[in-house]
């Protein structure tokens, strides 16, 4: 059995001589010696492209609603403008943006009440009429899964109306 193995050792180290590593072997040889190696060419260094700067990083997100125009600057007979001495209610200290439906209620009577989480996680109730927003929002309209807003926002035309929405939103 020893003589076996010994026999498939001599077999395979036998195996790794052959007429194409004698080749490579002088070839190598042949590189090793020679005085100059083969030069690499020498290429133009890559011309990086000049980038633009960005310059609108301070100024608003163009997804977002204007900021509120100064109330002196718009036409003080507009029908539709808000009413500025009347007290502000809890959900117009916010942003909608910052604001996150959590749920609706139906009473018996079929009247709907919106659940809405301010950013310092108190939960409001708010019916058809409330009040939301900084931007004098109105909630116009209660669904099982959204709310919807008209907000008054300030241009320079004057008070327009805006449509948009809270979403309830499924938790993680």
């Amino acid at each position: 059995m020893r003589w076996l193995a010994s026999l498939l050792a001599a077999l395979c180290l036998t195996g790794c001589h052959g007429p194409e590593l004698d080749q490579l072997d002088a070839t190598l040889e042949a590189l090793r010696l020679s005085p100059n190696p083969q030069s690499v060419e020498s290429h133009e260094p890559i011309s990086v492209p000049s980038v633009p700067g960005y310059h609108f990083a301070e100024r608003r997100s163009p997804f977002q609603t204007s900021a509120r125009l100064p109330e002196q600057a718009l036409v003080q007979s507009d029908t539709q403008a808000p009413d500025p001495q009347r007290t502000l209610e809890p959900l117009e200290h916010y942003p909608l943006s910052a604001l996150r439906l959590v749920g609706t209620l139906t009473t018996i009577q079929g009247r709907r009440t919106a659940l809405i989480e301010t950013p310092g996680e108190t939960v409001v109730s708010a019916q058809v009429g409330a009040f939301i927003g900084e931007e004098y929002g109105r909630i116009t309209h209660i669904a099982e899964q959204d709310i919807r807003i008209t907000e008054r926002i300030a241009t320079p035309q004057g008070w327009q109306d805006h449509q948009t929405s809270l979403a309830l939103k499924a938790s993680p």
